[in-house]
Order: C-alpha cells, then sequence, then structure tokens
C-alpha cells in the first residue's frame, strides 16, 4: 500500500514472487521515473482530455469516459479529512504522490 503504482512501473511484485528483496523505496522511484520517461504518453485523471489529445495526435482512437465523478466539492472533500489522517495518507502513500507529482510536472 501507498507504492502501489512504483510497484507496478518497477516490477516490485516481481521480487516478492521469487523471495527476494525490492530495492529501497528511493532507488524503487528512481526506477519508476526512469519506466515514465520511456513512456510516449502519460496523463493524470485531472488531466484526461489533454491526455486523450496526446494519444489522439499518435493517431489512436480513445474516448475515456468521466464515469465516478464525485458529487461532494474538493473544498467540502478537504474539509471531510483531518489534518492528522491527511498526514498519515501522506506518509503512506508517499511514493505514488512522488510520482504523480513527477507526472503532472510535464516528465513524459
Amino acid at each position: 500500500m501507498g507504492q502501489d503504482y512504483v510497484g507496478l512501473l518497477t516490477g516490485a511484485g516481481d521480487y516478492q514472487q521469487k523471495g527476494e528483496l525490492s530495492p529501497p523505496p528511493e532507488e524503487q522511484i528512481g526506477i519508476a521515473k526512469t519506466v515514465i520517461d520511456n513512456f510516449g504518453v502519460v496523463g493524470v485523471l485531472e488531466e484526461i482530455d489533454e491526455f486523450q489529445n496526446r494519444i489522439r495526435r499518435l493517431g489512436w482512437p480513445i474516448d475515456i469516459g468521466h464515469e465516478n465523478k464525485n458529487p461532494v466539492s474538493k473544498e467540502k472533500q478537504r474539509k471531510r479529512v483531518s489534518d492528522q489522517v491527511l498526514s498519515r495518507i501522506q506518509e503512506v502513500c508517499g511514493p505514488n504522490i512522488e510520482i504523480y507529482q513527477y507526472v503532472r510536472e510535464g516528465h513524459t
């Protein structure tokens, strides 16, 4: 948990299946960034339209639906999570958050 995307990008699950220790999180984050840099297109849900446009420019048809929209405003969502809970989420999900921010900064 908290490193799901990092694990998928680095094959960390393969280490566990072989009974081996996976690299430390910092090394896995570096590997994940290298993998991302080798993709032609990477996107995030907040910029789904731009992601679809980039895919289309490559000549691929794509249409990603918007089905699971949260009816609660972002402001109300933030108020529902205490600072303590938010801090814990950021701690646990730190590796995934770092990869997310890397993609948002345009490292693709």
